[in-house]
C-alpha cells in the first residue's frame, strides 16, 4: 500500500510538472486598481491556487476556533455535572450502546 501511495504521489507530481512546463507562456495580470504584472501562466495559476487554499484555511480556522470553544464549554459543564452527581460507578458493560452513538 505504501508503494501504491508513493507511485500515486509521483504520478501527480509528474503530471503537474508537465503541465507547468507546457504553460510557460507569459500572461498579463491586471489588478483591480489598474496595476499590471506579467508572469508565466504556471506561476499565475500556482499563486491563484495558493490564495484559494489560504482563504480555505482561514475560513476553517475560524470554524475550528468556534468548535474548540464549544468543546471547552461542554467539558466544563460535564465536569460540574459529574461533581454534583451521586458517585455511582457505571461499568462499561452496563452501557448498551456507545455514548456518542445516535439511538
Amino acid at each position: 500500500m505504501r508503494y501504491l501511495s508513493a507511485l500515486f504521489k509521483v504520478t501527480i507530481f509528474l503530471v503537474l510538472f508537465g503541465f507547468a512546463m507546457r504553460n510557460v507562456g507569459i500572461v498579463e495580470v491586471t489588478g483591480l486598481l489598474g496595476g499590471v504584472a506579467t508572469a508565466p501562466l504556471a506561476v499565475v495559476l500556482f499563486l491563484a491556487f495558493l490564495l484559494g487554499a489560504g482563504a480555505g484555511v482561514l475560513a476553517m480556522t475560524t470554524h475550528m476556533a468556534r468548535m474548540r470553544k464549544e468543546i471547552g464549554e461542554l467539558r466544563r459543564q460535564l465536569r460540574t455535572h459529574t461533581e454534583r452527581a451521586d458517585p455511582v460507578a457505571v461499568e462499561v458493560s452496563d452501557i448498551d450502546h456507545p455514548l456518542d452513538a445516535v439511538v
